[in-house]
């Protein structure tokens, strides 16, 4: 079984080149981002041209129901390895000149991908020797 990685963000951008530079490593991946269609077409090209397997999760991380669709596709992935969280958002201004809750919410996203989540894997990538976790922050 090839190891899994989990890429949020990943429609375009950087999610999308660590899709691909992680698909040319030989990982199945779990692609997660608002834009069904954008994920649906990399899905199938990274299956195509490097032979491996790409589910798709459309799912927007900045919602409750966004982030269990996640957390269900985490409960179930068969030997999840890594996760590239790379979903997020940023203000086009100094930082000290946003509404609070606007960066809360980027924030709390993020946290929860690292921490947050009650389905993730740190013990289990413990217990197994591997595993790992990266996040961009969008700003």
């Amino acid at each position: 079984m090839r190891p899994q990685a989990l890429i949020t963000g990943a429609s375009s951008g950087i999610g999308e080149e660590f899709a691909r530079e992680l698909a040319g490593r030989g990982n199945d991946l779990i692609l997660v981002a608002r834009r069904k269609d954008r994920l649906e077409e990399l899905a199938r090209r990274l299956e195509r041209e490097y032979g491996i397997t790409a589910d798709i999760v459309a799912a927007d991380l900045a919602t409750e129901d966004g982030l269990a669709s996640a957390e269900r596709r985490i409960a179930c992935a068969g030997n999840l390895a890594l996760l590239v969280n790379n979903a997020g958002f940023g203000t086009r201004c100094l930082f000290f000149g946003v509404e609070v809750d606007g960066q809360d919410l980027c924030i709390a996203r993020m946290m929860w991908s690292q921490c947050g989540s009650r389905t993730w894997r740190f013990k289990e990538w413990s217990q197994r020797g591997n595993g790992g976790s990266s996040t961009f922050p969008p700003w």
